[in-house]
């Protein structure tokens, strides 16, 4: 049995031991305050703050457009909404035309299907006969008397890149071709999704209506029914039938009237 000598000394331990816990417990809560007053971690993001660069987004960003004789400037305003919409970022990229372009650029007629951004632009300046470049932060469409370094204002790189078009064109094969009074529009977005998936390198061709109106692509209808056939015969077989001429221009196939 303990003496009552000993229990002073456990009051005053029990009394410490409380004083402790509350402390303790002080600090815990000024620490999750602290920590509930500084902003989340961002995990996986950059901390630069640079976003993707306009090269990228005109890679990235999927589109599809049909203009019967738009002007330059309603194709602009229609990128501009078009990659907004389309941007994971939701911010896109601003076009703007300067006021000589307006004067000289042509209408600009043409259906493309699921196209990257910048393979609808360039289509559209080479149509409209304008040029583009960027500056801050911002695509300018010029007149084809301002110089520029894309690829549209540059003859060896776009030969280079017919070049390749016309050596894909011969390595691929369709198989199982059946397409049954399909309208233009749609036959091109069929060639562009099969032709990557026929081409031995993956990369596809694209494919352009041009300076054929929207609501005429209902009166050129293909039928075609084969079990394989060479994508340079299925051009010849449908330019036949659409009373049509194809060719390979800006990196990409041309339908024209």
């Amino acid at each position: 049995m303990q003496s009552d000598a000993f229990k002073p000394d456990l009051r005053l331990r029990r009394v410490t031991i409380l004083a402790l816990g509350l402390l303790l417990g002080v600090a815990l809560q000024t620490l999750t305050a602290n920590a509930a007053d500084q902003p989340p971690a961002q995990v996986g993001l950059p901390t630069n703050g640079v976003g993707p660069s306009l090269d990228e987004k005109l890679g990235k960003i999927i589109i599809s457009l049909e203009f019967n004789n738009a002007t330059i400037s309603e194709a602009s305003v229609y990128l501009t909404m078009e990659s907004q919409r389309r941007d994971p970022d939701q911010t896109g990229i601003n076009f703007s035309v300067i006021p000589e372009a307006l004067q000289t650029a042509q209408p600009v007629t043409l259906t493309l299907k699921n196209v990257p951004l910048g393979e609808a632009l360039r289509n559209i300046c080479k149509l409209g006969n304008v040029k583009f470049k960027e500056e801050n932060g911002t695509i300018t469409i010029v007149s084809i008397r301002e110089s520029t370094d894309d690829l549209n204002g540059n003859p060896q790189a776009n030969s280079a890149t017919d070049a390749q078009v016309r050596r894909q064109l011969q390595s691929i094969t369709f198989r199982e071709v059946n397409l049954q009074k399909l309208d233009l529009a749609l036959v091109i977005q069929y060639l562009a999704e099969r032709s990557k998936l026929f081409d031995p390198d993956k990369k596809g061709i694209n494919f352009v209506l041009a300076n054929i109106a929207p609501a005429d692509n209902v009166h050129r209808e293909v039928s075609l029914v084969r079990a394989t056939v060479p994508l340079p015969e299925l051009l010849d077989l449908i330019a036949q039938q659409t009373h049509l001429r194809y060719s390979v221009e800006n990196g990409a196939i041309y339908f024209k009237p």
